[in-house]
């Protein structure tokens, strides 16, 4: 088998396999998922004390490989 032949022959990585080594699959363009509204922010202090603040909140996310959109 000649060198050129070995490197055909090597099988496709699959997506986990390309994952469980650090690869990312980008997507074939960026998505941007956004959201807003009002929110309970509750914040305990361990010593039985917890604040409960009304507030508005905004969130953009930029979702631009196949990871990102599995684990968004």
């Amino acid at each position: 088998m000649s060198r050129a032949d070995e490197t055909t022959a090597q099988p496709a990585e699959t997506p986990d396999e390309a994952q469980s080594i650090g690869e990312t699959t980008p997507l074939p363009r960026r998505f941007l998922a956004t959201a807003s509204g009002p929110v309970d922010r509750i914040t305990d202090y361990g010593d039985e004390t917890t604040e409960r603040v009304r507030a508005d909140i905004s969130i953009e996310y930029s979702i631009e490989t196949l990871e990102e959109f599995a684990t968004f």
